[in-house]
């Protein structure tokens, strides 16, 4: 499983790895009942099912309220094409200029 983390959080790889290395990761449902949880690096335990529910700290998620990308510095609306990111100063805007029905994919952590 890969979780990437911002360095000012991490510490140092060592610590990350320490902590990542340690934490909960269970795939004893898959892929049979096709569900598979983890603790992530801030200690929040998702829990995913394939094309089921998924849940943060046991909260399940509204797909349909949850922003199309939720992170500090990412701005992409749905439908767009277009996704900007920001952190301090600077500022990369990508315009995939789509012309057909974008298919979402979310990123949450």
């Amino acid at each position: 499983m890969l979780e990437a983390v911002e360095m000012e959080e991490a510490g140092s790889f060592e610590h990350y790895r320490r902590i990542r290395g340690g934490a909960h990761f269970d795939l004893a449902g898959w892929p049979g009942e096709s569900r598979m949880s983890m603790d992530t690096f801030a200690e929040v335990r998702l829990e995913m099912t394939y094309d089921g529910l998924h849940h943060v700290d046991g909260e399940a998620i509204d797909y349909g309220s949850y922003p199309l990308l939720d992170a500090p510095g990412v701005d992409a609306p749905l439908g767009s094409g277009r996704v900007t990111f920001s952190h301090g100063d600077d500022t990369l805007a990508l315009d995939f200029d789509i012309d057909a029905e974008p298919l979402p994919m979310r990123v949450i952590g």
